[in-house]
């Protein structure tokens, strides 16, 4: 169990779209139960896929009918903070594998002050194959090592921001929380990170360990909807980036 274990809640939103999603969860499960932290699965979809096998007090399933194709993540999160009681909130993938003691150290940091948001890893993502995430599956973690994963592409040259994020819940949602303006899969996890940057809030990586992704087939919300929803949302990005502080907190009111 990991310090500061108490004062934090992990969200993994899902939709079962293959049977490496429902594996990966499974493995992401059991990786985090490790950590002490409260565990919420939601599983959002027209119909329940997924069975939680692990039997534990701190990891919670919960299903949300929602018949949308349209995977709308920032909208349930920004729900999901807003109802928490916890200080630290985390938003993870169900195929993120990362080190306890980048965990813990990202936890400090946001219960200590140090940083409003961080990202549990030093910003390089590496994506584990289909034979390496069954090998995974079968020996554990010994494998993140003995293997080279590809490292993937950066966004523009800067460190990764998705995966994995820790937050003080009371202060991002200062910042106005989640963008509800990301329909569908794009570049919310970056938002994020520059809306915080740019109100003032201090955003840090764990450097020292990357964070490991397991392989599932990229299936219809797992790229953008359409081409006009992906210049939606990609314009989205830019207008928050491009933005002084001011306009931005101004902007964050008209989501009210």
């Amino acid at each position: 169990m990991i310090k500061y274990a108490s004062k934090v809640v992990i969200f993994i939103l899902v939709r079962i779209d293959s049977p490496e999603r429902a594996r990966n969860l499974d493995l992401t499960l059991s990786h985090l139960y490790g950590t002490g932290i409260r565990i919420e699965v939601w599983e959002i979809d027209a119909e329940q896929k997924y069975q939680l096998k692990l039997s534990s007090e701190r990891i919670f399933y919960h299903f949300v009918f929602d018949c949308d194709p349209v995977f709308h993540r920032t909208l349930y999160w920004d729900s999901l903070f807003k109802k928490s009681k916890y200080p630290v909130v985390g938003i993870w993938d169900a195929d993120i594998i990362v080190e306890y003691w980048q965990i813990e150290e990202a936890v400090r940091r946001v219960v200590e002050g140090d940083s409003v948001l961080c990202l549990p890893y030093n910003g390089v993502v590496k994506a584990l194959s289909s034979k390496a995430s069954q090998e995974y599956a079968r020996c554990g973690r010994t494998v993140l090592w003995t293997r080279h994963p590809k490292e993937a592409i950066r966004l523009m040259g800067r460190p990764s921001t998705g995966g994995a994020v820790l937050m003080n819940r009371i202060i991002y949602l200062s910042c106005g929380g989640e963008n509800k303006n990301f329909y569908g899969w794009g570049p919310e996890d970056a938002e994020r990170v520059h809306r915080v940057e740019i109100l003032g809030y201090s955003v840090s990586w764990v450097s020292g360990g990357p964070l490991f992704h397991l392989y599932h087939p990229r299936s219809y919300n797992s790229w953008y909807i359409s081409e006009e929803q992906g210049v939606k949302n990609r314009n989205e990005f830019v207008r928050v980036c491009n933005m002084s502080r001011q306009e931005l907190e101004e902007y964050i009111l008209s989501w009210k």
